[in-house]
């Protein structure tokens, strides 16, 4: 368990901050933050409110600057308190590795190296993301990737090599690095031919399930929103909303590490129905939601406003940010109230439905 000394009038206060837990100095009803490439300051500073986790990602070139933990050292030295999120590799880019290799056991020691650098930079208290995304071929531990499919594998050999891999790397933090909260987070979606359920190695190394979900094209309206928020079912969730029952099927926390609009992507989706569905999504599930985290952040020079809320971009989903997560939000605004109910169903959800 994480203890965070506290200086009040002189005294040095010892507070227990229990691993289901995060600081919420945002006021909302739960953990709120996200990234920003201009800073995590300047994302506080525009959405009026502190920002409680900080998502973060480690280097996924070599193991040698992913052993080296280069971003935690640098806020660190930037005097970071806030909850950090950060994603971890299973693979690396580098010639020869794949989840065959990780699940054999041949990145232990990687792994070991680079649990102990996130104590020693005193980020303990992480939550730990390793292999984000992990349904993506993009990523060299991803299932769908070619390095992960040769030599006629299947998807299906993947993903068990995916579920050993993950359970290797959980058996090593537990060891080096216990107070770190580990979580699953996958990249279920509408047309993915693997699940979340297809990876999922087990009850004892997982504490957290999640999704990063980004604004696509078929979200023309609130109610095509509340469709994808419920795609799947609890056994197999492919919407956040079904994530959400699995987390509570398997006694865990969820939680959206990365949302945004995506300019480039879904130019003509409803923006403002994606935001205040996310927001009600939030609100409905506030007992198990471990935190969410906008991705507030220009990847592409060209592309500056594609995900971002500041700087003038995205007027109408800035605007319902603001409403209802910004300084004058007393209570975080529950946005189009039926967006996180199944189809077809009215009145309060909180639960599993």
């Amino acid at each position: 368990m994480a203890l965070l000394a506290v200086i009040v009038v002189g005294t040095v206060v010892v507070v227990d901050r229990t691993r289901d837990e995060a600081p919420r100095g945002s006021g909302l009803p739960w953990a709120s933050g996200g990234s920003d490439d201009r800073g995590i300051g300047s994302f506080e500073r525009w959405r009026g409110r502190p920002v409680d986790v900080r998502v973060m990602w480690n280097n996924t070139e070599t193991w040698d600057r992913a052993e080296r933990n280069y971003v935690l050292r640098e806020a660190a030295e930037q005097g970071e308190r806030r909850l950090v999120s950060y994603g971890v590799p299973l693979v690396t880019e580098e010639a020869g590795q794949s989840l065959a290799g990780c699940a054999a056991g041949r990145n232990d020691g990687h792994f070991r190296v680079m649990a102990q650098g996130i104590v020693d930079t005193g980020f303990g208290d992480a939550i730990v993301r390793p292999g984000w995304e992990g349904s993506a071929s993009w990523y060299p531990w991803g299932v769908t990737s070619p390095r992960n499919t040769a030599d006629g594998d299947d998807v299906e050999v993947a993903e068990e090599r995916f579920r050993r891999c993950f359970a290797r790397l959980a058996a090593v933090f537990r060891e080096v690095a216990p107070d770190t909260r580990l979580e699953l987070n996958y990249g279920n979606g509408i047309g993915r031919v693997t699940n979340i359920a297809d990876v999922y190695p087990g009850d004892e190394f997982v504490d957290i399930v999640a999704n990063d979900v980004y604004l696509s094209s078929e979200t023309t309206s609130a109610a095509a929103w509340t469709e994808s928020c419920w795609a799947g079912t609890a056994e197999r969730p492919v919407g956040l909303c079904r994530l959400a029952q699995f987390a509570r099927e398997h006694g865990k926390r969820f939680a959206v590490p990365e949302w945004a609009v995506d300019a480039r992507e879904a130019p003509d989706a409803d923006q403002v129905a994606y935001v205040e569905g996310m927001v009600a999504l939030f609100a409905a599930n506030t007992d198990v939601l471990a935190y969410e985290g906008y991705f507030n952040r220009t990847n592409d020079p060209d592309e500056r406003c594609r995900y971002r809320l500041d700087e003038g971009c995205n007027a109408g989903a800035a605007q319902a940010y603001l409403r209802l997560l910004g300084p004058r939000a007393s209570v975080a605004g529950t946005g189009n109230a039926t967006a996180a109910q199944p189809p077809g169903r009215t009145g309060e959800l909180r639960g599993s439905g």
